[in-house]
């Protein structure tokens, strides 16, 4: 019986960040090349260059690239083409050990702990005009809302009422967590000098990229 054969599928070329059948590219130490681009593949390794800082791969659900990464040109969040706009995210990330400072020495403990400890990248990730202006509108309601709460505050703060403020109070903390989350289109879950892991990202745009185990690191 005749099997099907199964449909190449888009590479991502490493040096020029372009898509390729897969039968259309090689494959040197876990990294892809088009044809154009091999001979300065091959060159790069054997002079021993460190690729580190050019890196995207994927990790399970998890986004590797190193700080100068050139991402393929696809909406992160829905993986359409193209995708027109970039954004730069300047990301801060601190071990999940530092909440625990929370409860031995509560907020004003835990914020000097993560401005100590914490790491910072910036990274541009490209997203569709769709999840642009989505983006936009939960940011507006979510800062809008945090704004009105903030108001109720000066308001119960002003009139002297426990409960008005107490309530003004949560709310206004509530919904400016809500729109700080909101405003996030990558999730940081790790930070170093090399490298920079995401979350966040659509299933189908982790595919085109090589497997990080794969590249040996």
């Amino acid at each position: 019986m005749k099997t099907e054969k199964q449909p190449n599928r888009d590479v991502r070329c490493f040096i020029c960040a372009g898509e390729f059948p897969d039968d259309e590219v090689i494959e040197l130490k876990g990294y892809h090349a088009c044809a154009r681009c091999k001979a300065e593949l091959v060159q790069l390794i054997s002079e021993g260059v460190n690729l580190a800082d050019r890196t995207a791969a994927r990790d399970g659900k998890v986004l590797v690239m190193g700080r100068q990464a050139e991402l393929p040109k696809r909406c992160i969040k829905c993986n359409d083409e193209p995708a027109p706009y970039w954004l730069t995210r300047q990301l801060s990330y601190h071990s999940p050990v530092i909440f625990l400072t929370l409860l031995v020495g509560g907020p004003l403990l835990y914020l000097l702990c993560a401005l100590a400890t914490r790491r910072q990248a910036k990274v541009k990730v490209p997203i569709c005009a769709h999840h642009r202006v989505r983006r936009g509108y939960h940011f507006m309601w979510a800062w809008g809302t945090a704004v009105l709460s903030g108001l109720c505050f000066w308001v119960g703060w002003d009139r002297g009422g426990d409960w008005p403020f107490a309530l003004s109070a949560i709310s206004f903390c509530a919904f400016l967590g809500f729109a700080i989350y909101l405003s996030r289109v990558v999730v940081p879950v790790g930070i170093d000098k090399e490298y920079v892991r995401l979350r966040g990202i659509h299933p189908a745009y982790l595919r085109m990229l090589p497997d990080w185990n794969a590249l040996g690191k």
